[in-house]
């Protein structure tokens, strides 16, 4: 098996990919590797750990077709002419450079004929040790893209054959036959004693990927470690005995984000809470204060019964109440007035007959005959000797139309029309006197303003607008016009009720607080919010140092593929 057979078989089972990928760099490149390889072997290093591959680089491990093919056949290969150089520097197209099939072929010109362009051409594509790269034509703005290209004339035994060669392209095998050698080939040092030393060619690959490679892989990687910051004691604020301390106290690549996500998510209840044990905490007589909490609480509940009782007067069902009233009364009154109309028909009578204010003049004369001129008679009294209760002249021939004028006002429909007036008036007379102001006290304003001073507001637009509705309600009556009646502002109520049930917690608590053993837990409660609050404002801190204990923990797994012993072991071997 052959030198570099070998070298292949063990690249293929003793190295990773980017390894492999290196080898095949130091076969192909001349000398040491360029600052741009050595930036695609560390990012392919990185790639192979899980770390970010921005460009998407993937491994090219070195193969047969890398490598010089050593001859296995009896059929030689002679090197007859290359032509048809295209975007190979300023060579001219379509020329031709003859070999001689026997002896030695001297090819000379002045600087610059292209020489050199020819070597590296020819070196390229017969795999030469040392490989220089092959550029297009820079002075011609057509060249630039395009990719060097050429023929070679060869005798295969006794047949000749035309092989093609392009730069981005594994060269022909039969090219890979012929050997190329020049200065830049040659593997020969001189040590300080002027002694000799000669590698083997595809030996020194495997002593360069120890010697060189690796340790500067090793350099670049060393100082990336170097700059990533990875201090815990700008945290050192929330170590402690809390959850939140401990979690801090141990941070590592491993700490559960999760946890540590939930830990540092504080809701609006919870912040309260911190705040309600601070005060707590810092209360000097705990039980005299809950008892005042206590009250104030039943002052709450008592004000938040309190601010429903105005709105039953003006709720959607009051006003359709008083709707439907008022239009029974519309109705009555038309019955009634169609009768009056009816009752005035028959004779010629005063203007107004028949109207309100005529049945209660008429009322009156009732009244007076029932209860004072004729207490045992009954109304209409028309007897011979009656005397009219208006006019205190004989009755006579006024009789019919007394009888008649107390029929019409008796009838049902005039009564009807009376009830249903004196109904109207009775609700509208209640909705008038109605109270329907909260009436907070000096005392009760001020207490609220010291547990929320928006609700006083809040409190304030409601009394308006339930009166702005009474308003309209009382407008309606006389317009006839409900469409529309006005909204009312939020009730008070829930917030009443939510801001005296908190203060009753806030006395359980502060009751608590008085209970030595009690109090040592709210302490507990009170630092595990308060160290979450904190956590809170620095997690983003926290968790982008976690990512870099991360991303340095990556970092340190790739030194085990820049260790250099087993490399070194096996180019001795």
């Amino acid at each position: 098996m052959s030198l570099l057979s070998r070298i292949l078989t063990w690249t293929e089972t003793d190295l990773t990919l980017w390894q492999r990928d290196a080898a095949r760099r130091l076969f192909l490149q001349q000398g040491d590797l360029s600052d741009k390889d050595y930036d695609k072997l560390y990012t392919l290093l990185k790639a192979a750990h899980g770390l970010p591959n921005p460009h998407g680089l993937k491994p090219v491990p070195l193969a047969a077709t890398h490598l010089t093919t050593n001859a296995t056949d009896t059929d030689s290969i002679t090197l007859l002419s290359m032509q048809n150089l295209r975007h190979v520097n300023r060579i001219v197209a379509n020329q031709k450079l003859v070999f001689s099939e026997h002896g030695i072929t001297v090819i000379y010109g002045e600087n610059a004929s292209g020489k050199s362009g020819y070597a590296r051409v020819l070196k390229r594509a017969c795999r030469a040790r040392d490989q220089e790269e092959v550029w297009p034509d820079a002075s011609n703005p057509e060249s630039e893209g395009c990719i060097p290209e050429a023929e070679f004339n060869i005798r295969k035994g006794t047949t000749d054959i035309v092989l093609k060669w392009q730069a981005d392209t594994v060269p022909p095998n039969d090219l890979s036959k012929i050997e190329v050698f020049d200065a830049r080939c040659a593997r020969l040092s001189l040590t300080s004693e002027q002694e000799a030393a000669y590698i083997p060619y595809g030996l020194d690959v495997v002593e360069n990927l120890a010697s060189k490679v690796l340790p500067r892989l090793t350099t670049k990687l060393d100082h990336e470690i170097s700059c990533i910051n990875v201090d815990t004691e700008p945290f050192a604020h929330l170590r402690g005995e809390t959850e939140v301390g401990k979690l801090i106290a141990t941070l590592s690549p491993r700490t559960n984000i999760n946890k540590l996500g939930t830990l540092g998510e504080v809701t609006g209840q919870e912040s309260e809470r911190s705040t309600e044990l601070e005060r707590t905490l810092s209360i000097p007589d705990p039980n005299a204060r809950a008892e005042e909490l206590r009250l104030a609480a039943e002052r709450l509940k008592g004000l938040a019964k309190k601010v429903q009782t105005p709105l039953a007067w003006v709720t959607d069902q009051a006003i359709e109440r008083l709707k439907k009233m008022n239009e029974a009364w519309v109705i009555a009154a038309k019955a009634e007035g169609t009768a009056a109309e009816h009752f005035r028909s028959g004779e010629t009578l005063l203007p107004g007959t028949g109207g309100p204010v005529w049945k209660t003049l008429f009322d009156a004369a009732r009244k007076f005959s029932i209860e004072a001129a004729y207490p045992d008679k009954e109304f209409p009294y028309v007897e011979d000797d009656a005397l009219c209760p208006l006019c205190q002249q004989s009755v006579g021939a006024a009789s019919e139309r007394l009888k008649r004028f107390e029929k019409f006002v008796t009838e049902d429909v005039t009564r009807t029309a009376e009830q249903k007036q004196k109904q109207v008036e009775e609700a509208v007379s209640k909705i008038s006197l109605a109270t329907l102001s909260v009436a907070l006290d000096k005392a009760l304003k001020e207490e609220l303003k010291s547990f929320d001073p928006e609700l006083l507001k809040i409190i304030q637009a409601y009394e308006d607008s339930i009166e702005n509705r009474r308003k309209w309600m009382l407008d309606a009556v006389e317009t006839q016009e409900w469409d529309t009646p006005p909204t009312i502002s939020q009730s008070p109520r829930q917030q009443l009720r939510h801001l005296a049930a908190k203060q009753l917690k806030a006395a359980r608590t502060l009751r608590q607080s008085g209970d030595e053993a009690k109090r040592k837990l709210l302490k507990i409660e009170y630092d595990e919010l308060r160290a979450r609050k904190t956590l809170a404002k620095n997690k983003d801190a926290v968790l982008s140092l976690i990512d870099r204990m991360k991303q340095r923990q990556a970092l340190e797994l790739c030194k085990k593929d820049l260790k250099t012993k087993a490399i070194s072991y096996k180019s001795k071997e």
